[in-house]
C-alpha cells in the first residue's frame, strides 16, 4: 500500500511516494509533483487578500492580520519589519507596514478597515518568526474592525489555494 511522506511547506516541492512490495521486500521511491492546491498552506478559518495578507476574525475583540505562507516563501528570509503604532486607523487596501527580506522590500496592505489595537512587538527582535510560523507567532497587528462586512470580499482558504494554482 503506498504511503506519502509529509509534504514540504512549499507549493513547488516534490512529494515522495514510497511503495513497499511485501512479497519481494523491496522499497521503491519515486518523486511526483504535488497537487498544487493541496500543498498550499492556507487554513480554512482565515480570510485572504489578493495581495497575500490574511485575517483571523475568530476573536470577537480584534482580528489578527499577517502575511500568507505563500508570501513569506516568495520573500525568503525576513530580516526587518516596520510596524504601525497602536491607535492608527487604516482603510482596506492601505499600506500599514513595511517588510524587508534578503530578496526585497515590500509594503503590507491592510485587508480590512479599522483601528490597530495591538502590534506584535516581538517581531522587531525576531522578524524570522514570520518565516517560521506566519499564521501563529508571525501575526503582525490586531485590528478592531470598523466594517466586518469587508471580510465577505476576501478569499477563503480554499479559494486562496485555487487563486494560487
Amino acid at each position: 500500500m503506498p504511503r506519502e511522506t509529509r509534504p514540504g511547506r512549499g507549493a513547488r516541492r516534490q512529494k515522495a511516494l514510497i511503495s513497499e512490495n511485501r512479497i519481494c521486500h523491496e522499497t521503491i521511491i519515486r518523486f511526483v509533483e504535488p497537487d498544487s492546491i493541496q500543498s498550499v498552506n492556507a487554513p480554512d478559518h482565515l480570510h485572504f487578500s489578493e495581495s497575500h495578507e490574511w485575517v483571523d476574525a475568530t476573536a470577537p475583540e480584534a482580528a489578527s492580520v499577517g502575511i500568507s505562507d505563500h508570501a513569506q516563501e516568495e520573500l525568503t528570509d525576513v530580516v526587518y519589519l516596520e510596524l504601525p503604532t497602536v491607535g492608527r486607523v487604516v482603510s482596506k487596501g492601505e499600506a500599514f507596514a513595511v517588510i524587508e527580506s534578503v530578496k526585497a522590500a515590500n509594503d503590507i496592505y491592510s485587508p480590512v478597515s479599522g483601528e490597530i489595537v495591538e502590534v506584535n512587538s516581538d517581531l522587531a527582535e525576531s522578524p524570522e518568526a514570520i518565516n517560521e510560523d506566519p499564521y501563529g507567532v508571525g501575526w503582525m497587528v490586531k485590528i478592531k474592525l470598523s466594517d466586518p462586512a469587508e471580510l465577505d470580499a476576501l478569499m477563503t482558504g480554499t479559494s486562496y489555494r485555487e487563486h494560487l494554482s
